[in-house]
């Protein structure tokens, strides 16, 4: 046996002894609640929801913090995630909730190469938890940009916005609110589609 075999063999024991358990991956999702189909579509033709745009921690899937104090540092949480990242998760409950909604005739995610009149694009802003002394605040922002073919100008281009409480501390009810702030989002994007002058075509622009 060499002789420096034990001491590392120790050395090992000792680490794994006082180490303690490795805390447990958990995945969370949101599952915003569809609303009830009413009157005709607005968009006909096809609407096309691409995936967000979105910067390298946002593309990511672990859940990310800040504190309130440090407003300009960002944190990623090493043993939480979400299901997808977020990008991709909430292209996937927009379409959904629109699908849902009955705002357009039919309603494509980007990976359906079907034909398609009007275009939603855009950029997560945010999409992290905010600690506080008072408690928990889950920020979501989304830039969104919907087009037509043959117009020169977007329909309509807006930064949506909402900072939603955290009913605790816990990732779980982060997750919900993160599914709250999201519903209220969508409602919003609803109701200036709604206001559009989709005859003539007239820019909105809300920054």
């Amino acid at each position: 046996m060499r002789p420096w075999l034990p001491l590392v063999l120790a050395v090992l024991l000792s680490s794994c002894a006082g180490g303690g358990p490795v805390p447990e991956d958990r995945f969370y999702r949101v599952e915003v609640a569809r609303p009830v189909t009413a009157g005709a579509p607005l968009l006909r033709g096809g609407l096309l929801v691409e995936r967000l745009r979105a910067d390298a921690l946002r593309a990511g899937r672990a859940m990310l913090y800040r504190q309130a104090d440090r407003p300009l540092e960002l944190g990623r949480y090493h043993y939480l995630f979400w299901a997808q990242p977020p990008n991709q998760m909430v292209q996937q409950q927009l379409a959904a909730w629109l699908r849902g909604a009955g705002l357009a005739d039919h309603v494509y995610t980007g990976e359906e190469a079907l034909p398609h009149r009007y275009r939603l694009s855009g950029r997560l802003l945010a999409f992290e938890r905010e600690i506080g002394t008072s408690g928990v605040t889950m920020h979501v922002a989304l830039q969104l940009t919907l087009t037509r073919q043959g117009d020169r100008e977007p329909l309509l281009e807006k930064d949506y916005r909402v900072d939603r409480p955290v009913a605790g501390r816990d990732a779980h009810a982060t997750a919900l609110a993160a599914q709250q702030a999201l519903e209220r989002l969508f409602h919003s994007l609803a109701g200036d589609i709604a206001r559009l002058d989709l005859v003539a075509g007239r820019r909105e622009t809300t920054l």
